[in-house]
């Protein structure tokens, strides 16, 4: 079976572009097979729009005439009310926002309908039902206000929400819709009009429009979305088709702006009763400010408006007459812009009272695919096992060793490598953890560290290991990379040791040996130069760099006194070697404790008397150098007769 290009663009890609961009690459697969995972269905979508005057009742029949067409209903309902409290509240009221949503879930048929949005501000209240069976196909749904009333107060304004139809992810972004719920300035005079052209430009401003469509002023130009940048390097990019990269990225999303309320435009000319009664409707609209506004350009471009074959909104009365003093106006309304599978269907006022205001309905037919979830787990788990098993694949780093397993001496700094070779074409970022402890020193420590692997490069990081007790002990450094959900571990397994301050019983036998075997290896040369150093061994900051490593010898190791026998003769001081590991050998008897009545601490007193009478010293010069294994002179005159 051959690989699908997504496959063969990820395997291409850089480690950090795999991380980064395998859900986009596993996307744009099921965009391939959307026929397997989705079905074309026809929505019947019906906008409401309905300044209440503050209503704080209403008949479920007006309710259920608003929301049926010949007894059927539509699959989606969007309600923008206007006015649910008077314009001198203060707040808005949830138990209104929700007493309405009641109502118009009542007047649906039952169990059938559910309310998956609701928002509220001030009088302003926006209101989204589905069918049940489109509960799940309806997703991220969102709301936003803009003050719109004197000095920006919320009595007017703007509830802006969006909702998504059918969207998969965010590159299979199915339809998403926007819906303006607006009440603008009121007011008959000329100034008025610029006014709610201002209100208008205020919410474009401050919410903008999700296609090229602008609320006030031109229309924005269309650019491609995209689910995001590509970030690529030129090694990506060089071995990439670029066709394939623009497909990978580019979203595909259907895009539908409504812009609804109480927009409160005016019809400018008086004497407009006779064409309503002789439902003359383009004369009306001969005066009608959006109507004019909008041909002028300055507001409303890129939206449609269905054909006004309906008469004015407002001001009417109980009776449903146009109030006398008043001149009937074209307040609300209903506007749409859209890309292709958006049909209106119908666009009309519903003759209820109960307000000043008469509502106005718009019902639309939506093109969407509706997503077979139980299909889109199945693709998607098809290519997430491949794109999985690259992954499981995938080499970043090789770490050598990653486990470090050193024995040291307590006390001397001993160094360590560390080997990363980054295996990808890219550089890498990462960070060492060291798990460093407040107000303590490490006792590993990173000598050498930019936080950076150039490409196909190996870096050596070099360590010190620095303990002052004797123990073993293990540490993991964690090494992370930046992009990456990716470990690599460091394991120290340390095992620190001494000679120095340990019981002699204590020794293992290796170090018992080596110590007995520099006692014999002394007194088996001559005694050039021996006393000259141990006058200056104090502790082991007296010790030069020959003789550390002695000491690392002696606590870790066999002595190989067959190069000490060479270093003697060849040194570039006489006796080099023996000097050396006499200065080791007397920095350990000066830390020894007490030496008890074992086999080994007789062997070690007997050794210490015969490398004394070696030196040739009387007790004097030996309790000058050796006292402090003595209590005084004459208990070292008496080792020395025995």
């Amino acid at each position: 079976m051959s690989e699908s290009s997504q496959v063969q663009v990820f395997r291409l890609l850089n480690p950090s572009s795999k991380l980064r961009y395998q859900s986009i690459i596993q996307s744009d697969y099921v965009g391939e097979r959307l026929d397997t995972v989705t079905s074309w269905h026809k929505l019947r979508v019906k906008l409401i729009t309905w300044n209440l005057r503050c209503m704080e009742d209403c008949p479920l029949s007006h309710i259920r005439q608003l929301l049926s067409s010949n007894q059927n209903y539509a699959d989606i309902y969007i309600v923008g009310f206007q006015e649910t409290v008077p314009l001198t509240s203060f707040a808005a009221s949830a138990k209104v926002i929700d007493q309405w949503c009641d109502r118009l879930l009542a007047a649906l048929p039952p169990h059938q309908f559910k309310a998956v949005h609701r928002y509220g501000l001030l009088g302003l209240t926006s209101v989204l039902l589905v069918r049940d069976e489109l509960e799940s196909q309806v997703s991220d749904c969102c709301s936003r206000t803009v003050g719109l009333g004197y000095l920006n107060w919320y009595n007017k304004g703007c509830i802006e929400t969006q909702f998504s139809i059918g969207q998969i992810d965010e590159k299979l972004a199915g339809v998403r819709v926007q819906v303006f719920n607006m009440h603008l300035t009121h007011g008959e005079e000329e100034l008025s009009v610029e006014m709610r052209n201002q209100c208008l430009k205020k919410v474009q401003d401050s919410l903008g429009t999700i296609r090229n469509a602008a609320l006030a002023g031109p229309a924005p130009s269309v650019e491609e979305e995209l689910v995001c940048e590509p970030h690529l390097s030129q090694t990506e990019l060089d071995k990439i088709d670029s066709k394939a990269i623009d497909r990978i990225f580019k979203k595909q999303c259907r895009k539908a702006v409504f812009a609804s309320g109480d927009l409160n435009y005016r019809l400018e000319n008086t004497n407009v009763k006779d064409y309503i009664y002789k439902n003359d409707y383009e004369k009306l609209l001969e005066s009608d400010q959006l109507r004019a506004q909008k041909d002028r350009g300055n507001i409303f471009s890129g939206f449609s408006e269905g054909e006004v074959r309906f008469r004015p909104t407002f001001k009417v009365t109980e009776t449903l007459e146009y109030e006398a003093t008043r001149v009937p106006s074209y307040t609300d309304r209903i506007l749409y812009s859209a890309d292709d599978g958006l049909e209106l269907l119908t666009y009309d006022v519903c003759e209820v009272n109960g307000s000043d205001h008469l509502p106005v309905v718009a019902e639309f037919a939506l093109d969407a695919r509706m997503v077979d979830f139980g299909a889109l787990k199945a693709v998607r788990s098809e290519i997430g096992a491949q794109l999985d098993r690259i992954l499981n694949q995938m080499e970043i780093v090789d770490v050598s060793p990653s486990l470090v397993d050193i024995d040291v001496v307590a006390g001397i700094k001993e160094a360590a490598e560390v080997t990363v070779r980054n295996l990808t074409e890219e550089p890498l970022h990462y960070n060492l953890d060291i798990g460093k402890r407040l107000f303590r020193k490490p006792v590993i420590k990173l000598l050498n560290d930019d936080g950076i692997l150039p490409a196909k490069e190996a870096k050596k990081l070099k360590f010190e290991i620095n303990t002052s007790k004797i123990e073993k002990f293990e540490k993991t450094l964690t090494m992370t990379f930046a992009n990456f959900e990716f470990v690599r571990f460091l394991v120290f397994s340390v095992s620190s040791k001494s000679i120095l301050f340990q019981p002699v019983h204590e020794l293992e036998e290796m170090q018992y040996q080596n110590i007995v075997q520099s006692f014999d290896f002394i007194m088996q040369g001559t005694t050039d130069n021996l006393l000259t150093g141990m006058q200056s061994v104090v502790d082991l900051s007296s010790l030069n760099e020959f003789e550390v490593c002695l000491l690392k010898d002696m606590t870790l190791r066999e002595i190989n006194f067959d190069l000490l026998t060479k270093l003697n003769s060849i040194g570039m001081v006489q006796n080099e070697g023996s000097c050396g590991i006499m200065n080791v050998l007397y920095l350990w008897l000066k830390s020894l404790p007490e030496l008890g009545g074992d086999k080994r601490s007789g062997v070690v007193l007997s050794k210490m008397i015969a490398l004394i009478k070696f030196l040739d010293l009387n007790q004097e010069s030996g309790f000058k150098y050796f006292g402090f294994l003595f209590q005084d002179e004459y208990e070292l005159e008496r080792a020395l007769e025995s």
